[in-house]
């Protein structure tokens, strides 16, 4: 396990990813933007995700046209 953790974080990516457990590559940018939300509080929590959430919403509705 300690060699598969070493081999991720040198190819900069989630151990999830390179196990394949999961098909979504987490690179070390989104690890850091999402351990960094999960020290704020819950209410901030909450506006991050609506904003998320509208910016997805406004992107995907871009894309259909």
């Amino acid at each position: 396990m300690e060699v598969a953790a070493k081999l991720a974080k040198a190819l900069d990516i989630s151990l999830d990813y390179l196990s394949e457990l999961t098909d979504i590559e987490l690179d070390s940018n989104v690890l850091a933007r999402i351990n960094e939300i999960t020290t704020l509080s819950d209410d901030d929590k909450k506006q991050i995700y609506r904003v998320v959430d509208a910016l997805i919403k406004d992107y995907a509705a871009k894309n259909e046209m």
